[in-house]
């Protein structure tokens, strides 16, 4: 089965003895539990003070009970052995099948259910907010999509780790069918505290604020949304990351996994504060702000070395000296005035092209 695949780990390297950032490399296991086989995906480790991480691996192709295990390579390329396999477990997941806006019932029994034997968003949130652990959300909402659900106030904070899984779908089919719609005066799309959370597969517009909102809880993936319409903006951010809230990702690099941000009157992403924020991969039109803003306070100008701090450390923005196109293929050359004492090598990029430094 293709699921989203959430694994807890820990590394025990001293950075005396390892050079971090680690990278930890997971696969599906044989039989024995001895031999990796299948790659699923990576997730960096950065420092020991991390403890036990929770790394989400996105939509991978795993059955319940399968074994996985994994790797660690350090920055300088030395490489373990694989550890110890553990077996995969399907996490509860609430399927919504009405574009209503009715609570539950009953929000603490475990069974999403607004009184009619439907389940919607909002219930489905709610439910899983009292059920210790990762959740998920699915939708099967019957119908040729769109499937527009009208908010008429705003959602439950997520509390809990929670997947919200537009993919699941029936009719998805590469664009979002299911969208979240504001316009009746609500503040704020989906606001994410707990941490170890993905919202993927969805459209977020017309909200009087901002779209999603990653408070204080980090390691979060947003992927694969529309976030604002030609039609229909959100009056704030698409994506707005406060509270600290730090090693989040917006976007990938891989197939669908970019945002696509359009019509925002506030910035695309703004990391107002945190570190270790990604944005990747993803697409701007017509934003109001900043495509990417820093601090929330407008453009920031590049320093030398890049010692300041800040929301990101203030990454330093790469300087363009020039862009080629020939025979299919776009070679740039530029620079990035990034000391190794203040930013870890090698920057991530989000590339599709012939590069030369």
């Amino acid at each position: 089965a293709v699921g989203n695949l959430i694994v807890e780990y820990s590394i025990t390297s001293l950075p005396a003895n390892s050079d971090f950032p680690i990278t930890a490399e997971f696969f599906t296991a044989d039989a024995a539990g001895q031999e990796g086989q299948a790659f699923l995906g990576s997730d960096a480790y950065t420092d020991l003070s991390q403890g036990t991480q929770i790394a989400n691996l996105g939509p991978v192709s795993v059955a319940n009970g399968q074994l996985v295990l994994a790797t660690a390579t350090d920055a300088s390329g030395e490489t373990s052995e694989f550890g110890a396999p553990m077996a995969a477990v399907q996490v509860p997941a609430f399927v919504v099948t009405s574009v209503q806006d009715s609570d539950d019932i009953n929000s603490i029994d475990g069974v999403c259910d607004v009184g009619d034997g439907t389940c919607t968003l909002r219930a489905a949130i709610s439910q899983a907010n009292v059920i210790a652990g990762v959740d998920g959300i699915q939708f099967d909402i019957s119908g040729p999509g769109p499937h527009v659900i009208q908010l008429l106030s705003q959602l439950p904070q997520v509390t809990d780790a929670l997947v919200i899984d537009g993919y699941s779908e029936p009719d998805y089919s590469g664009t979002p069918v299911v969208e979240i719609d504001g316009s009746s005066g609500v503040s704020v799309g989906l606001d994410i505290l707990s941490g170890d959370s993905i919202v993927r597969g969805l459209t977020l517009r017309g909200f009087a604020s901002h779209a999603i909102v990653l408070d204080t809880g980090g390691d979060n993936t947003v992927q694969g949304n529309v976030i604002g319409t030609s039609a229909q903006g959100n009056v704030g951010s698409g994506v707005f990351i406060t509270g600290g809230s730090s090693e989040n990702t917006v976007g990938g690099t891989g197939a669908d996994e970019g945002n696509t941000f359009v019509n925002n009157q506030g910035d695309g992403v703004t990391v107002e504060s945190g570190v270790d924020n990604a944005a990747l991969g993803n697409s701007f039109d017509s934003i109001g702000g900043l495509a990417i803003d820093l601090e929330n306070d407008g453009p920031t100008a590049n320093d030398v070395d890049d010692v300041d701090a800040g929301a990101n450390d203030l990454q330093n923005f790469p300087i363009l000296a020039s862009a080629q196109f020939a025979a299919g293929a776009l070679e740039m050359t530029y620079s990035v005035s990034s000391d190794v004492a203040n930013s870890t090598y090698p920057d991530r990029k989000s590339t599709r092209l012939n590069s030369s430094h």
